[in-house]
């Protein structure tokens, strides 16, 4: 005779779970969610600025390397815009070198560049087509802009509204580095070159007489 056994018999009321998040499992996870995000939300900004930073004091140490190595070759810092105009100057060609072939400059690439807009009779820094001339960037030269017949050294960001006129009024938002040689203001025996970034809504100025 076959025993039968008594099949388990369930409380009443109680219910089996099936697998699962619980509602406060859930509420857990959107909260740390929102936390992370919060993190994120503030840091990504600060790294931007520090990036933002960073690259202008890069190409700071950069420009002026290669304004030291002129001043080492021709004995004075590389003239700057007569008209007092401290965003718009020849420094990029002074640096990388022209060609005058007795009627006019051309850069490197023998593109002819509008002196009227330089505001400057001529380049220091010239040879005549065929010879060769000394780049003083290296392989390695910066940002630069193009306004119309004239190259500028870009400086990163954008250019801060109320410090002057934008230089490129087609691109208003175009940052550059601007220079003054002839009588600076900050550093008397040679040159001021500095930048104005915008950073969360003020203006930073990164130059070579003060260091952040």
């Amino acid at each position: 005779m076959k025993t039968m056994l008594p099949s388990p018999m369930r409380k009443p009321g109680r219910q089996v779970q099936a697998g699962g998040f619980t509602l406060v499992e859930i509420l857990m996870v959107l909260a740390i969610i929102g936390v992370l995000a919060a993190i994120a939300l503030t840091i990504l900004p600060v790294a931007k600025d520090r990036s933002l930073r960073s690259r202008a004091e890069t190409q700071l140490r950069q420009i002026e390397a290669a304004i030291e190595a002129y001043h080492a070759k021709h004995g004075l810092y590389p003239p700057d815009n007569p008209g007092g105009n401290t965003a718009v100057h020849q420094l990029f060609y002074e640096l990388t070198g022209v060609l005058w072939d007795g009627t006019r400059f051309t850069d490197l690439h023998q593109q002819p560049i509008d002196m009227g807009k330089l505001g400057v009779g001529g380049i220091v820094h010239a040879a005549k087509p065929g010879q060769t001339i000394r780049n003083f960037f290296g392989d390695t030269i910066p940002d630069t802009v193009d306004i119309g017949g004239v190259k500028l050294l870009k400086a990163p960001g954008e250019w801060p509204p109320g410090v002057g006129t934008p230089p490129v009024p087609t691109h208003p938002s175009v940052n550059v580095w601007r220079y003054k040689s002839t009588n600076p203001d900050h550093n008397k025996n040679s040159y001021d070159l500095w930048a104005d970034l915008v950073i969360r809504g003020k203006i930073v100025r990164i130059s070579n007489w003060e260091r952040r």
